[in-house]
């Protein structure tokens, strides 16, 4: 999936230092808000090993984390949610490979994929022991991109398209921002639940046949840019029975702009 994060790929990598079953911690960490390449830095917390856990606890290690948006915004302060107390690990997604754990091995096993559901656990660290039930096993044949990305931007894709209208096949839906981590995926599960999607996209200077062409690839087969509406186009559209408007945030801050304050009648 083509996206604006990027990724701590193979974490582990660059600073795991193993000894038998002990495992040196590494996080990254902020102990003040403020520019993210001044107040973010990589810890060497603790060290954790297989004695420590407890009864349906998990030891993981990191395969990759990305830094999103909402990332830089807690760094600096600015996030809507920021930790309870400071010095603390950010990261709010990743995905990670089961060492050792204490629970049945019908629920788990060594070298399983999983992602943690704990809010503000930190995931930008190179091991940790967490409970079984603060995890949920993925699929390890999927791709390390998809994984790591998987419990932000689908999550809120999918509860966008459940959680408002009762849409059925053949309805439609128009969103802004369409070239976004979420709307990529409004897209994908659009063309999996036959749902029109119109999707309205800023133009750009560079690049914009690319994005075109890999929108459809997703199975985008409206695609709209945002001066277009200042050209009358979309009469026909609004109009047509069954549409509903998807007004969404984007992956960076809410696109307040013409194409989500232009009243259509």
């Amino acid at each position: 999936m083509r996206s604006s994060l990027i990724l701590f790929k193979r974490f582990n990598t660059l600073f795991n230092y193993r000894l038998a079953s002990s495992y040196t911690v590494h996080e990254l960490q902020v102990d003040q808000y403020g520019v993210p390449n001044e107040v973010l830095k990589l810890n060497q917390t603790t060290t954790i090993d297989s004695n420590q856990l407890k009864p349906n606890d998990v030891l993981i290690q990191l395969i990759a984390s990305p830094i999103n948006p909402a990332d830089i915004n807690m760094i600096e302060g600015k996030y809507g949610s920021l930790p309870s107390s400071l010095p603390a690990t950010l990261g709010n997604e990743g995905v990670f490979q089961v060492l050792e754990h204490r629970a049945s091995e019908e629920q788990l096993r060594p070298g399983d994929w999983v992602i943690p559901k704990v809010l503000k656990w930190g995931t930008w660290r190179s091991h940790g022991i967490i409970s079984i039930n603060d995890l949920i096993k993925i699929p390890s044949d999927i791709p390390v991109e998809s994984a790591a990305t998987l419990s932000v931007n689908p999550c809120t894709a999918y509860r966008l398209l459940k959680d408002f209208v009762t849409l059925e096949k053949g309805d439609t839906i128009i969103q802004n921002g369409a070239n976004s981590n979420v709307g990529q995926i409004v897209i994908q599960l659009g063309k999996l639940w036959n749902i029109n999607v119109v999707n309205i996209i800023r133009n750009r200077d560079q690049g914009m046949n690319e994005l075109l062409e890999y929108l459809k690839s997703l199975g985008a087969e409206h695609i709209y840019i945002e001066e277009d509406l200042r050209k009358g186009l979309f009469t026909i559209i609004f109009k047509q029975k069954n549409l509903f408007y998807l007004f969404r945030y984007s992956s960076f801050n809410s696109l307040v702009n013409y194409s989500s304050t232009k009243t259509w009648s």
